[in-house]
């Protein structure tokens, strides 16, 4: 399933907790780990000339060879093959480009990227992958703190029915059958602000053949996976909450899930303008590993 792993790193903290959720799925799937920096310096620099700066992006050059080196090899006692991947120029253009050309099958990036004015004119790294990507992504927020041996035993997997959240229910089954894991399917109905009873007036509650029609969706979408994953391993909640997003992240901690797989509709700012940012504000909040994806593009 994920052969050909990209792992972007700045060296930062923060980039280097993508490291262990990163390692677990190559090892699972012997896959092979790219490990990737994209150097900035002379994109941004390159109308200076001075022998100080010269000398400075000598220095810098050495040092990140070093680093990289460094983190390949720790990857590779862990059995795992790793290459080294050098490029220059702008990070979120250069790591999208070489993830399509080269042909990835799963980009994992952590919080990290631009600061500043550039980030508030373009997004920040990050946010420009996560938006843009058309591979997978496994994203780890600044709000996560993976452990150093990552072991994915639940999957959580917020749907809303659509048919695109529908077909990536066979990828997720998939997923979990070959991670040995079990599946939690998760529903968030959106709704107003909450408007609190009257005194001596019962509390709001939703209508029960609301409910009733959540259950009978549940089912259709179990029969569609009969044969992926046994049944046993996979279970249904519907929740109710204003905030979608907010609502997944503090499920994926309630339910003590290891991984959040979630679908996107489409691809780019329009997309993410007509349909909604709900993957990307889960990447962004959630406390674990979000590997995001858009079933057009994984293969069954």
């Amino acid at each position: 399933m994920f052969k050909k792993i990209l792992v972007v790193t700045d060296f930062s903290p923060n980039s280097l907790k993508v490291m262990s959720p990163a390692l677990a799925l190559a090892a699972r799937f012997d896959g092979t780990v790219y490990l990737r920096h994209v150097d900035e310096e002379e994109e941004a620099l390159s109308n200076h000339s001075s022998q100080d700066l010269v000398d400075f992006l000598v220095h810098v050059e050495s040092k990140r060879s070093l680093w990289l080196e460094s983190l390949a090899n720790e990857v590779r006692e862990q059995d795992i093959s790793c290459e080294i991947v050098r490029l220059k120029g702008w990070a979120s253009k250069e790591i999208l480009e070489y993830s399509m050309e080269e042909g990835m099958d799963l980009t994992c990036i952590s919080a990290l990227g631009g600061q500043g004015f550039k980030s508030l004119l373009m997004g920040s790294t990050s946010s420009n992958v996560l938006r843009n990507a058309k591979q997978p992504i496994l994203f780890v927020s600044a709000n996560c703190s993976p452990p150093d041996s990552t072991v994915v035993k639940t999957v959580l997997y917020p749907t809303d029915f659509s048919e695109v959240s529908l077909r990536g229910t066979v990828f997720v089954a998939a997923l979990c059958e070959q991670l040995g894991a079990s599946l939690e399917l998760y529903h968030v109905m959106k709704i107003p602000a909450f408007i609190p009873a009257l005194p001596g007036e019962p509390p709001l509650v939703l209508p029960s053949s609301l409910l009733e029609k959540m259950d009978v969706k549940f089912e259709d979408l179990l029969a569609g996976l009969e044969g992926l994953i046994a049944a046993d391993r996979v279970t249904c909640e519907v929740a109710t909450a204003g905030d979608e997003a907010e609502a997944i992240a503090a499920a994926a901690v309630s339910k003590k899930a290891d991984l959040i797989v979630i679908p996107r509709r489409g691809h780019g700012v329009l997309a993410e303008l007509v349909f909604g940012r709900v993957a990307e504000s889960v990447a962004k909040l959630a406390p674990i590993p979000t590997l995001i994806f858009h079933p057009d593009d994984v293969e069954e």
